[in-house]
């Protein structure tokens, strides 16, 4: 655990000496925090999809979103706007991965976990599914310094989706 701090302690030094900068202001406007660097924590998505018999599903595509907010197209049109990072189920229909999207973590936003059957046939054949509200868990697992920085934030949920084959 000092190895880490003290990599933390040097990698800001230098990255200060060559300029770079960069302020999270936390907190009200009268008694404002600043925290500086990146985040040093650990955002996962952990998972599991089974279908209707408890078999594991491999190979399915597990699509992490999260809503960033709408904007206009050119045609002045409203679209929205999804952070999007896709994963694959293994052989035991888990999903245990890192999620790159750390923003979305900050506050309360939209999540959603799309499951989609890519390979056909080949493991059966499953209707695509949506997760979110409820069918989501968000933790946060605080590391003693508080911040918003450090500490593990995991996305997890389960699933049991129809084999539409498993009738015939």
């Amino acid at each position: 655990m000092k190895s880490k701090n003290i990599f933390r302690v040097i990698a800001g030094a230098i990255l200060s000496l060559l300029g770079f900068s960069g302020c999270d202001v936390i907190g009200s406007i009268i008694n404002p925090v600043c925290e500086y660097g990146c985040p040093h924590a650990d955002y996962k998505i952990i998972g599991e999809v089974k279908d209707q018999d408890g078999a594991p599903i491999k190979d399915l595509k597990v699509k992490y979103r999260h809503y960033l907010g709408t904007w206009s197209n050119e045609q002045g049109e409203e679209e929205e706007n999804w952070y999007e990072q896709e994963f694959t189920t293994d052989a035991n229909g888990k999903v245990n991965d890192s999620v790159a999207d750390w923003d979305a973590f900050q506050e309360e936003k939209r999540f959603e976990v799309h499951l989609i059957d890519v390979d056909g046939e080949a493991n059966g054949l499953y209707d695509p599914k949506v997760l979110a509200g409820d069918d989501l868990t968000v933790v946060y697992k605080d590391d003693k310094d508080g911040g918003w920085h450090v500490g593990d934030y995991t996305i997890s949920f389960s699933a049991t989706l129809t084999n539409k084959l498993a009738g015939e």
